[in-house]
Order: structure tokens, then sequence, then C-alpha cells
């Protein structure tokens, strides 16, 4: 997502140091060079290149047959069963019914789940969704957003919650 023709409308604006001509290519603050286009890219066919050679192996496919049947799309379930590209249909009812068959478990045993990865806190995303990719303290406006919504986080619970806010007992002379 690209955010820079919407912070003018707020009246925000932006500046960084970088060192290298793609070090914030990434920035939501800011349109893709042609440069940074390129190296999307080239990066987005590793990806594919990964993740297409992982599927062959985990199907015992050829690369080249897996590219075949593949052919860079996103295939509907039905469209991915029939080309060998999936097992079964489902959701996450079916997913976990299989898990449980495998580790010969009762159909209604509980499973013990966990996420990987750890699901980011909601100011890492947005510290990411503003540009901040390596450390989260990078830039002094950063810096200032993250204490902001750490003085708001209890004012937003409370409110959330169905509470009122009130000034503490002689806050107001």
């Amino acid at each position: 997502m690209v955010l820079a023709d919407f912070w003018p409308k707020l009246g925000v604006s932006w500046d960084g140091v970088k060192r290298g001509d793609n070090a914030d290519m990434m920035s939501a603050n800011h349109k893709f060079s042609p440069q940074a286009w390129e190296r999307l890219n080239r990066s987005l066919d590793a990806i594919y290149a990964d993740f297409t050679g992982k599927a062959a192996k985990g199907r015992n496919l050829a690369p080249d047959r897996m590219e075949e049947l593949a052919k860079g799309r996103i295939w509907a379930g039905s469209d991915a069963q029939a080309r060998g590209l999936v097992d079964a249909l489902g959701g996450w009812d079916v997913a976990q019914a299989q898990v449980r068959e495998l580790l010969k478990l009762a159909p209604d045993a509980d499973l013990d789940l966990v996420a990987y990865p750890k699901p980011k806190a909601p100011w890492q995303k947005l510290a990411k969704m503003m540009g901040g990719g390596g450390g989260l303290a990078e830039d002094e406006g950063m810096r200032a957003l993250l204490r902001l919504a750490r003085v708001l986080a209890p004012v937003a619970a409370q409110l959330e919650n169905g509470g009122t806010l009130r000034l503490p007992a002689g806050a107001v002379p």
C-alpha cells in the first residue's frame, strides 16, 4: 500500500535518511521507482521458485512438471485438486481432522496449536505499515507515534469496554 498521496491530506510530511538506492523501497511513503519494481519482481520470482521447488519436492514431482501444473497461477481449490496440487478440499475443520488422523488421535481430541511466526502486536504492524522495516525505533517520528500509542492504549481500552473518562479528583481547579 502506497500512502504517498494520503499523508499530505493529513498535513503529515516524512523525511528520512537512507543508505543505498533501495534502502527504503518497501516504505509506504513513496511510490516505487523503476529500479525498485525490477528488484521487487526479482524477489517475487525467487519466492515463486522457492515455493514451487518445495511443492514439487513435497509432491514428488519434477520441477518442470510442477511448473507445467502451476503455471504461475493461483488456482481455485477444485482446479488445484484436479491438477494434483492439493490433497483435499475444505477449511480449518477438515485440516484439523486430517491432523488428528495423522497423529492417530480421537476425532474430538483437542489440538494444541501454536501460531508461527508469532502474531505481531498492533504497534508493530503499524510500524511496518509506516515504513519501519528494521528496528522499531529507527526514527524519531516512529518513536513519537509509539509513545503516543502507549499513552492512548489504556484510554482506548477503557472506551471500548463501555467506560467513561473522568479527570482525577482535584485535577480541575
